[in-house]
């Protein structure tokens, strides 16, 4: 599981673009259809889950 601070995120024909701050660096994670795509290579997952309250992203 990856846990990180939500910076932005948007979405654009159907992938949803999240930029979130994960151990004091900024990652882009891709997400199209409960499928993850980074180009950080890090830990991939199935579910996108984001506490709007904290900002907090969690990647499953």
């Amino acid at each position: 599981m990856i846990c990180g601070e939500l910076i932005t995120w948007m979405e654009y024909r159907g992938v949803i673009i999240f930029e979130i701050l994960c151990e004091n660096s900024m990652v882009e994670i891709f997400s199209y259809k409960y499928l993850i795509f980074n180009f950080e290579h890090i830990n991939g997952g199935k579910y996108v889950l984001f506490d709007t309250s904290t900002k907090k992203v969690f990647i499953i």
